[in-house]
């Protein structure tokens, strides 16, 4: 099985003030982080992609990780179970897709809490204050179940210590005590079995105070009930076992390795192996391993058949997917440690424009978007949803993070063609700016609304016109070979499907709408 370790560590001076906005994100004061990952799986459905974040302050974490959500690249929620939680680093799993070799951390505002049992993200049941308030590990891992209450979940394990000379108790928690012989020890099994397969637990297994036989097991693991039932020693895989060592065990023999104590106890049953591995608050503490040549599907099983004064606790017990490469990995991540700021130019105040880098899409209304990227080349695209009306300079262009960067985005206003057609020598005034023209002129104008006053062939001819998006055609009487007095003048365009009713005066003329649009004059 895989397991990906990433840690993120940012830089001392991270900045969590910029404007940074996901695609289709609300507008709020968010940050993204983007976290590429290695080792895929490969092919569809999902796996649990294990990360650490080293000192989570300073990406403006809250004390309490409430702050956070993952996203695919698509801006798709993806669930994560916040597992510890301290000042100097936090592990999350998250529930990724097989084939996506980068996610987004999301830091919302600071005082944000999008934690939920039934959410995207949520948290281990012994870090809320209310146990199990914010926990969604059912959506995370395959199997999941977190003790919570005081009753066993009955559609998940079976009890089968009634009877037994001890004690299982359900309390917020797994306790179980066994006081008599090896033959009746209190276990129970979970009702879905398991073959190739990475079950954890979290919680604390005491040495025991003695040992009757070398195989005598005492923690957790897969196991058979109907080999335990028989008292069979050395059926089943578990994660401790009876020498002063903490090791795992199968069929064929033990490996000790492993430290009694509180931990979270993983095992990881592989096509030829078998893998035991501790983790504390910092991470991985000892794995070791052996060659198993049993692989049935077996319980998940928490049994004692050791008579010890000392009892075994559990918080949670989950399974995470099996990967094909076995053994689990570990992928030590430097944070994105290059700042990229993009600044815009030329927009009116208030118009969003966006930027796709690396796969990830963002945009804003403001001027800045900025981001922390890993070192290497990356190509960017910068567009406006009003592209009829503006246009980047540089609207495609290259980072290099090897060195921290800030890049201006300069857009343009883009100009249509208005055309005042006609003979001779006239004058002409544009919202209050003058031509000396002969012939016809061609003004180059941006989106608006204009008026106009001609002074042609001794009369003055006034009139309106709009630059929306295509050019403006503008044909003076003399043009057309029309004598006309002095008068005013108005333009009337009335569309009509795919074509345009241009009405001049005693004439209708249909044109087919090419793009542009033609106004001429109406005698009032």
């Amino acid at each position: 099985m895989l397991l990906s370790l990433l840690v993120i560590a940012m830089p001392d001076n991270v900045s969590i003030n910029h404007k940074n906005h996901f695609l289709n994100s609300s507008e709020i004061q968010d940050n993204y982080y983007l976290i590429s990952l290695s080792n895929l799986p490969g092919g569809h459905g999902f796996y649990q992609q294990f990360i650490k974040i080293n000192d989570p302050g300073s990406l403006g974490i809250n004390q309490n990780g409430s702050n956070i959500e993952f996203t695919a690249l698509n801006n798709t929620l993806l669930y994560a179970w916040i597992q510890s939680l301290n000042n100097n680093a936090m592990t999350v799993f998250v529930k990724n897709y097989n084939d996506s070799s980068s996610i987004l951390l999301k830091v919302l505002p600071y005082s944000s809490n999008v934690l939920s049992s039934t959410g995207y993200t949520g948290e281990a049941p012994q870090l809320s204050k209310i146990y199990g308030e914010y926990d969604n590990g059912r959506y995370v891992f395959p199997f999941y179940c977190d003790f919570k209450g005081n009753s066993l979940n009955t559609g998940v394990f079976i009890n089968n210590s009634v009877n037994s000379q001890g004690s299982l108790i359900i309390n917020n928690g797994l306790k179980y005590t066994p006081t008599g012989s090896e033959n009746n020890c209190p276990f129970m099994y979970s009702k879905e079995i398991f073959s190739y397969v990475t079950v954890q637990a979290y919680g604390n297994i005491y040495p025991p105070v003695y040992t009757n036989k070398p195989y005598d097991f005492h923690g957790y693991g897969l196991g058979s009930v109907y080999n335990i039932n028989k008292n069979l020693e050395g059926i089943g895989r578990f994660c401790a076992q009876t020498n002063s060592q903490a090791g795992i065990t199968d069929p064929i023999g033990e490996t000790a390795g492993l430290n009694y104590g509180d931990y979270l106890w993983s095992l990881t049953i592989g096509k030829d192996n078998l893998y035991g591995s501790q983790y504390n608050a910092s991470g991985l503490v000892n794995k070791i391993s052996e060659k198993d040549n049993a692989i049935t599907p077996e319980p998940i099983i928490f049994f004692d058949q050791i008579n010890s004064v000392n009892p075994i606790n559990f918080t949670w017990v989950r399974t995470l997917t099996y990967l094909p490469s076995g053994m689990p990995g570990y992928l030590i991540y430097n944070s994105p440690a290059h700042y990229f700021s993009f600044m815009e130019r030329g927009l009116p105040y208030g118009t969003p424009w966006y930027l796709d880098v690396f796969g990830s899409k963002y945009h804003t209304d403001g001027n800045v978007i900025s981001m922390w990227l890993p070192g290497n080349n990356y190509s960017y695209s910068i567009y406006t949803p009003d592209y009829s009306r503006y246009i980047a300079y540089n609207q495609y262009g290259s980072v290099n993070s090897g060195n921290s960067n800030s890049i201006e985005i300069k857009f343009l206003e883009i100009t249509y063609a208005v055309y005042f057609n006609g003979t001779g020598s006239w004058n002409l005034s544009v919202n209050g700016n003058g031509y000396h023209v002969s012939g016809s002129i061609k003004l180059c104008e941006p989106y608006g609304n204009y008026n106009y006053i001609a002074y042609y062939n001794g009369n003055k001819i006034s009139g309106n016109y709009t630059v929306n998006g295509n050019n403006v055609y503008i044909n003076l009487p003399g043009s057309h070979g029309n004598t006309m007095v002095n008068q005013t003048m108005d333009n009337k365009v009335v569309k009509s499907s795919n074509t345009y009713n241009i009405i001049v005066p005693g004439i209708l003329i249909v044109v087919a709408l090419l793009a542009l649009t033609f106004i001429v004059l109406k005698r009032k």
